[in-house]
């Protein structure tokens, strides 16, 4: 008999009840993960919301749909589109679910004009630390409905989400750039947001050589069609990168494969992976071992592996007029291309959100993803991961919470609004409950390797988070 939502979330509030009476500080455990953290779970701490993977109902009068939180992105998207619609805000990744990119503030390509996927809510079911179910909104618990975003399930667990959509369209007809300086860049994006696009991000290759990217939703298959979903296809950005040198160009994507398009080889991560085994990196290795370089199965390996602390993933996003300050120190202290910039509007961005108190004197934030090997002794890495994160707060901004914090937690809390978090924490009873934000993601150990071993549990069919 299959189980209700109702009966599941009734499961998640008597086992929150029945922890609380333990004295036991809960994890939330979602059988799956996109962060980067490496995530270990205790069977007799966790909340099991896995089963929460259901789309509950699409509406399309008013261009709703009801979700679980495990839904993600590749199976969210299939079935509004059914109806000829789709999240105003789609992850790059299709593993990413809806509740985990609401929880890590997660933002894509239409952000420049949606804001993150946090701000496509319209209203939240939230099972809090004392057991009960509550709804919120900007009306219903509007404080606890603008705290869900961006702080990793530290407010209380996420059960279903009720979100905005919009009309689908076949494909999506993108525009590339060739730009020679970061100004030239935000030159380019602000000058194109103004107009009728809707979509827009960027890649560095170089200090001088990048490509801005400008998407136009369309029903109309004007050739070239190109597509990066299947095997024999190129990796979005290696695409990318040719189309810098070839001066810039249009092309007509899909638009499951455009939404979709970093998943092969993880935007460039999975070029580290060719390295590490000594693998040669070309078309045919590629095809050969497409079915490895998704980013699901990337992820399990990051997890199985314990090799995240070889490799400096950093997410920051800082006020539009200090962004180039970013990245001149990105490239005098770490020398790490690609980089990827992407242009948030500033308006999700207020002392109400408990996420950041971002201001900007220009049209958005910008968020620059930051992603490469970094062969460093342990002292050195965490060394390295603190000054970025000192750097991103003396300039005004924060860094995503998807990833590892290694500085002290009066930096963490510099350009975060921690008077109202702890506020609406201490109101909906998640202190002593869940652990805080902070606590979440601040790396207090070094990870042992195990490579070979890792990869090969990552491969499991069945594969679930480690329990113990």
């Amino acid at each position: 008999m299959r189980i209700t939502h109702q009966q599941k979330i009734q499961c998640v509030a008597d086992r929150i009840r029945y922890l609380n009476s333990k004295g036991i500080l809960i994890r939330v455990y979602h059988g799956s993960t996109n962060s980067t953290r490496t995530l270990r779970f205790r069977q007799d701490e966790i909340v099991d919301i896995s089963d929460l993977n259901c789309v509950l109902q699409i509406d399309t009068l008013n261009r709703t749909a009801v979700v679980e939180p495990n839904v993600p992105m590749d199976k969210l998207v299939a079935e509004t589109m059914k109806y000829g619609l789709v999240p105003a805000v789609v992850p790059e990744f299709p593993g990413i679910t809806i509740g985990g990119a609401i929880a890590g503030g997660s933002g894509e390509s239409s952000s420049f004009r949606y804001g993150l996927v946090q701000n496509q809510a319209l209203e939240c079911e939230v099972v809090l630390g004392s057991g009960e179910i509550v709804q919120s909104s900007p009306t219903k618990n509007p404080d606890l409905f603008v705290g869900l975003g961006a702080t990793c399930g530290s407010i209380g667990i996420l059960t279903a989400i009720e979100l905005a959509l919009v009309p689908a369209t076949k494909f999506v007809r993108l525009k590339y750039i060739p730009v020679s300086s970061f100004d030239e860049a935000m030159e380019c994006i602000n000058k194109s947001a103004a107009e009728q696009v809707d979509f827009i991000d960027s890649i560095f290759f170089a200090k001088n050589r990048g490509v801005v990217m400008l998407g136009y939703r369309t029903d109309v298959k004007s050739k070239p069609v190109r597509r990066f979903s299947r095997a024999w296809d190129e990796w979005f950005y290696l695409h990318a990168q040719k189309m810098f040198y070839q001066g810039g160009g249009i092309e007509t994507i899909p638009l499951v494969d455009y939404l979709f398009r970093y998943d092969r080889g993880a935007f460039w991560m999975g070029k580290h992976a060719f390295s590490r085994f000594r693998i040669p990196f070309n078309r045919l290795t590629r095809f050969i071992l497409n079915p490895l370089l998704k980013t699901r199965i990337m992820y399990r390996g990051i997890q199985e592996s314990n090799t995240r602390q070889e490799y400096f993933i950093q997410d920051a996003s800082v006020p539009e007029e200090r962004l180039l300050e970013l990245l001149e120190y990105i490239d005098s202290k770490y020398k790490i291309y690609p980089l990827w910039l992407l242009p948030i509007t500033p308006n999700i961005f207020s002392t109400t959100n408990i996420m950041t108190n971002i201001s900007t004197k220009g049209s958005f934030i910008i968020n620059v993803g930051v992603w490469s090997s970094l062969k460093l002794s342990y002292e050195d890495f965490a060394s390295a991961n603190i000054r970025f994160e000192e750097e991103v707060v003396q300039l005004g901004g924060c860094k995503a919470p998807y990833g590892h914090v290694y500085g002290e937690e009066n930096l963490f809390w510099k350009n975060h609004n921690q008077e109202l978090y702890e506020k609406v924490r201490k109101k909906y009873h998640a202190i002593d409950i869940f652990p805080s934000l902070y606590e979440k993601i601040r790396v207090r150990e070094r990870y042992v390797p195990t490579v070979k071993k890792g990869f090969f549990r990552a491969l499991r069919l069945r594969w679930r988070l480690p329990l113990s």
